[in-house]
């Protein structure tokens, strides 16, 4: 075998595995945090019990893309004596997960009152909204 001699084929494989490893940081960076908080209370004013609320968060143009009280980043607590949700946008499994101007739809079911409502929030750029 002569070494001073390159193989084409070799060169064809260096080229594409050092695309791949230049491409792989790209494809796996994380999307954005994007954390969308609310309080809740029922109609007398009054916090309802956090086990009690369960919510289904989308985006309104991917309504197959769902979260719930359950996904990473999002949850249903009492804070201080105020029942709060939090959906994570970034736990949205279509990427980009969220963008600037789409609406997030979040539908929340008090299951011991048989109470729903729906919110709608235009995301924007800020990290918390």
């Amino acid at each position: 075998m002569n070494y001073s001699k390159s193989n084409p084929s070799l060169l064809r494989l260096g080229a594409l595995v050092a695309f791949l490893a230049a491409s792989v940081p790209v494809l796996a960076q994380p999307q954005s945090p994007k954390l969308v908080y609310g309080n809740l209370t029922n109609s007398l004013g009054v916090p309802p019990a956090p086990l009690d609320i369960h919510f289904i968060a989308f985006i309104s143009t991917r309504p197959a893309d769902q979260l719930t009280h359950g996904s990473p980043g999002c949850t249903v607590e009492a804070v201080g004596g105020i029942t709060q949700y939090q959906v994570e946008c970034a736990s949205f499994t279509n990427r980009p997960a969220w963008q600037s101007g789409e609406t997030l739809v979040i539908r929340m079911t008090d299951v011991s009152a048989g109470l729903s409502v729906t919110n709608q929030v235009v995301l924007n750029a800020d990290g918390v909204q």
